[in-house]
């Protein structure tokens, strides 16, 4: 995946980390402006990236549902 700006490929890691049991995955250079989270029924991914123009930076966490349960608990 070379880019999480396209539709769909946040989705696509998502499924990816699901088929091979992976609860959390850290992301790289996503790219993205802000931070924030976004909560869909699989997974959550919490995110950072530079605050002043898209494009530039960030890491992301793509987390399973079941593991975010747990790091409600924390």
């Amino acid at each position: 995946m070379r880019t999480l700006l396209q539709a769909g490929n946040m989705n696509a890691i998502a499924e990816e980390a699901k088929k091979y049991k992976i609860d959390a995955v850290t992301l790289q250079e996503i790219h993205w402006k802000g931070k924030g989270t976004i909560r869909k029924s699989k997974f959550t991914m919490y995110y950072s990236g530079n605050e002043d123009r898209q494009g530039n930076r960030g890491v992301g966490f793509i987390v399973s549902k079941k593991a975010s349960g747990i790091l409600a608990y924390l």
